[in-house]
C-alpha cells in the first residue's frame, strides 16, 4: 500500500525513531498509526534485549523536588553523546518525578509500576522505548529519596555537566524561617560544598565504627614506624584520627567558600541570624561511576 510523507512525518514525531524505520512499520500495519507504533515498540524491546549487559559508564545525575519530598537519580548509559541528548534528559526527570510518586525504594519495583504520565506503559516500557529511539543500554543505577518530617527544606544542587549531584534536608523550627532566602541560600552552599568535598556523614557520630577502627589501624601503623614511644604513638593516633574527622565529617569541614570557619560555624552564624535552630537531617552525593 501507499504510505504518505505525513504518515511518516506523524509517526516519527510520535517515536522519535529513523523515517525508513517507521515507514516500514506503517506498511506492516497497514497505515495505522497506532499499531505501527505498537510495531515500533515490539521492535525496541528487540533492540533492547540485544544491548543488556552492555557497560554504561556514563549518564546523568538528575534530582526532583516535590514540595517535602526530594529524588536523586543516577541514570546511565554507554555514552555521553546519548547522556547530553534531549530524550536523555527528558527520561531522567520523568523517572526521577515518578520515583517521587511511588512508595518503593526498591529499583526493580519501580520499573514494574505503572508510569504517572502514561498508565498504559510501565516504567520499564519507557526505558525500553528510548532503548529503540537511542540505540544504546540505559540503566536505573540507583536512587533514594527524602521526606521532610518537619519544617524545613529540600535542597539540590546539580553541578554543570549534570555528572554530580546533592540532595539535602535541612530542618528548622518554623515554616516562616523555611521560606526566607537566607534560610535557603544556606542550604544552596551546603549543598554545593558537599559537592566539592564528599563528606561520609553529617556527624563525627554518624561515622561507623568499622570505618573509624580501618583508619585507626592505619595510623597507628604509619606511626609505629616513626619509632616513637608508645605514649606518644597514641597521641599521634588521636591527632591523626581528628584530622581524619576534620577532611570527612561534613560539620567538621572548613567551609570551601570561607575558610576561616568550618560548617559547624556556617550553620550556627545562621542560627543567630534567624534565631531558630538549624539541623542538617541528611544528605546523598552521587557522582557518575562511583558507588
Amino acid at each position: 500500500m501507499s504510505i504518505s510523507a505525513h504518515q511518516v512525518k506523524e509517526l516519527r514525531d510520535k517515536s522519535g525513531v529513523g523515517m525508513m524505520d517507521c515507514k516500514k512499520a506503517l506498511i506492516e500495519s497497514n497505515g495505522d498509526i497506532d499499531k505501527a507504533f505498537d510495531y515500533l515498540r515490539k521492535s525496541g524491546v528487540a533492540k533492547a534485549q540485544k544491548k543488556e549487559g552492555r557497560s554504561t559508564k556514563e549518564g546523568l545525575v538528575v534530582s526532583h523536588i516535590d514540595s517535602k519530598l526530594g529524588v536523586l537519580l543516577e541514570l546511565n548509559c554507554e555514552t555521553d553523546f546519548v547522556a547530553n541528548t534531549e530524550v536523555f534528559v527528558e527520561l531522567g526527570k520523568n523517572i526521577a518525578a515518578h520515583i517521587s510518586k511511588s512508595t518503593s525504594n526498591q529499583s526493580d519495583d519501580i520499573l514494574e509500576e505503572d508510569f504517572i504520565k502514561d498508565s498504559s506503559k510501565k516504567v520499564k516500557d519507557i526505558i525500553t522505548d528510548t532503548i529503540g529511539k537511542l540505540g544504546e543500554n540505559i540503566v536505573v543505577s540507583r536512587f533514594c529519596k527524602f521526606e521532610l518530617g518537619c519544617s524545613g527544606l529540600m535542597i539540590s544542587y546539580i553541578h554543570p555537566g549534570s555528572k554530580l549531584g546533592v540532595i539535602l534536608e535541612l530542618n528548622c523550627d518554623t515554616d516562616s524561617v523555611a521560606n526566607t532566602d537566607d534560610f535557603f541560600t544556606l542550604g544552596k552552599e551546603i549543598s554545593m560544598h558537599i559537592a566539592a568535598t564528599a563528606p561520609i556523614s553529617v556527624n563525627v557520630e554518624d561515622v561507623s565504627e568499622e570505618v573509624v577502627e580501618k583508619e585507626k589501624e592505619i595510623f597507628l601503623e604509619q606511626a609505629k614506624n616513626s619509632g616513637k614511644p608508645d605514649n606518644i604513638i597514641e597521641k599521634m593516633v588521636d591527632g591523626r584520627i581528628k584530622k581524619f574527622y576534620q577532611e570527612n565529617v561534613l560539620l567538621e569541614q572548613t567551609f570551601v567558600k570561607d575558610p576561616s570557619k568550618t560548617i559547624k560555624n556556617l550553620i550556627a552564624e545562621k542560627i543567630g541570624v534567624l534565631g531558630e535552630n538549624i539541623l542538617i537531617a541528611g544528605f546523598s552525593r552521587y557522582q557518575i561511576g562511583e558507588k
